[in-house]
């Protein structure tokens, strides 16, 4: 608890248990965030980040495990990875210009999946990365070192 002079005490603000998983998540690719968790964009809220790329820029496993889904034409968001985690966490990787691995392959942290690019809705060459638990969006910025 905070103690504040002349105010009521007030619980003290802890992040989710997503600080104790900063080790177990790498950035997907180098870039500045042009678009951050909840933020607004195309009506809805943006439930990932997007990472300014450039076209053909390596797209890294953040964590690895299981290949459980993998389009050339998702809706609004063009070529996706979805990877299975195995303990409750997936990670979705939209946008690619080319998507390098397939449904049922397994894959290691830091290994290349994807190039990016600009398919999908939006202009610009980015990456959507999303981080979820137990099919939640998460803030992916509390899980990355």
């Amino acid at each position: 608890m905070i103690l504040l002079t002349g105010c009521a005490t007030v619980p003290d603000y802890r992040l989710p248990d997503a600080r104790q998983q900063k080790e177990f998540f790498a950035w997907p690719l180098n870039g500045e965030i042009i678009s951050y968790f909840g933020q607004k964009s195309y009506g809805t809220g943006n439930k990932g980040i997007d990472i300014k790329a450039s076209a053909g820029v390596s797209v890294l496993a953040s964590k690895g495990g299981r290949v459980i889904y993998c389009s050339d034409n998702l809706k609004g968001h063009g070529h996706t990875i979805i990877i299975d985690h195995k303990d409750g966490f997936s990670t979705i990787y939209s946008r690619g210009s080319k998507n390098l691995v397939k449904a049922g392959d397994v894959v290691s942290q830091n290994q290349v999946i994807a190039l990016a690019g600009s398919t999908g809705r939006g202009s610009g060459t980015y990456l959507h990365f999303e981080i979820r638990k137990e099919g939640k969006p998460q803030n992916p910025i509390y899980y990355l070192p």
